[in-house]
């Protein structure tokens, strides 16, 4: 998966999650307002308003179960219930305003600023999505004249009701450009840091390679260990007097008993070099010395050094074997086979 895909399901995943606090808000809400509309019914009898808050607190739950167990196995569902949020809490605004028609106008501009507020930032929605729906937002004040036509509204309340719904749009628009410019900085570090992990650990494998295509891996092993712990060694002792440096460095070096060594050379190999390009001539030796290495694994053996046309390589080492000689001698015998196939090969390449 690319890192951006990545990234806008981590953009996702945090909208969810802002969403679902605004839900819980909502909820909480709610049921606020719906505490003194129970406590003051009549009788056994409900108010209308009581049952709509009601209602919308049930749909709310309702809305916070299905996002948290279907919205992780279903992406687009989190469109949905974003769209049935808006729908239920601008129905609930509208259905209040009807039950209980406001003195002045003005009084249904907190709860669009809120509405327009948590349409551009919280709703699990795309961008156009958001701003089509905060746009409608911006009417619901209108509602209140079309219950009550005999409500005027003076220039002094249109103006400060247009002042705050436009200012729920521009903080809005505001907070969800900062997020999007912090979400695209923390893609382009992130994406810096991976590409930079990648390259080290690439160039560490390719030192890898080239240390053991020089020495044995289990001396490999070693001459790192030793390298590791004298610059730790180093790193601990910055604030202590210099040390006379080594003329030598270390040797590592290990005796073995009951081993054989095979030398191999390649015969009239000056002449050759003289007949091929240099790169036919790499590509003749790569070939070759590709062919006895997996001979030499193949027979227990162990390529210790290769210089120019000579192969070395030695059977009993780093693990004793008592037929160490016999696998030096396979291997000789396969390694003509190996060379006159490769000489097969560059006569029908020729």
């Amino acid at each position: 998966m690319e890192l951006r895909q990545v990234y806008e399901r981590y953009q996702a995943r945090l909208r969810l999650t802002a969403f679902l606090g605004v839900v819980v808000l909502s909820w909480l809400a709610a049921v606020v307002l719906l505490g003194p509309l129970a406590h003051n019914r009549q009788a056994s009898a409900w108010p209308p308003s009581a049952v709509l808050l009601a209602s919308y607190a049930a749909h709310l739950l309702l809305l916070l179960a299905a996002a948290q167990v279907l919205s992780g196995h279903l992406p687009w569902l989190a469109t949905l219930l974003g769209v049935t949020y808006w729908v239920a809490t601008a129905g609930v605004v509208v259905g209040v305003t009807v039950l209980h028609p406001p003195p002045t106008p003005p009084h249904l501009a907190p709860p669009t600023f809120l509405l327009v507020l948590a349409t551009h930032t919280a709703l699990p929605l795309s961008r156009p999505h958001a701003r089509v729906l905060a746009a409608l937002t911006s009417f619901l004040p209108i509602t209140s004249k079309a219950v009550d036509p005999a409500l005027t509204w003076s220039l002094t309340q249109v103006l400060g009701c247009c002042l705050l719904v436009g200012a729920g749009h521009v903080l809005g628009w505001w907070l969800d450009w900062e997020a999007a410019h912090a979400h695209a900085h923390a893609r382009a570090t992130t994406r810096e840091v991976i590409e930079a992990r990648v390259k080290l650990a690439c160039d560490r494998e390719q030192q890898e390679t080239l240390l053991l295509s020089v020495i044995p891996a289990y001396i490999a092993v070693e001459v790192r260990n030793r390298l590791m712990s004298r610059l730790a060694g180093k790193c601990q002792q910055v604030d202590a007097p210099a040390q006379p440096r080594k003329q030598f460095q270390d040797l590592y070096v290990q005796r073995h008993n009951n081993v054989s060594i095979l030398y191999a050379d390649i015969v009239n190999f000056t002449p050759l070099s003289e007949q091929l390009s240099a790169c036919d001539l790499v590509n003749t030796l790569n070939d070759l010395f590709g062919r006895f290495d997996q001979i030499a694994k193949e027979n227990q053996c162990l390529r210790i050094k290769i210089l120019g046309d000579c192969y070395y390589c030695v059977s009993g080492l780093p693990v004793s074997r008592p037929n160490h000689a016999i696998n030096c001698v396979k291997m000789g015998l396969e390694m003509i086979q190996a060379i006159r196939l490769v000489r097969r090969v560059d006569v029908i390449r020729t």
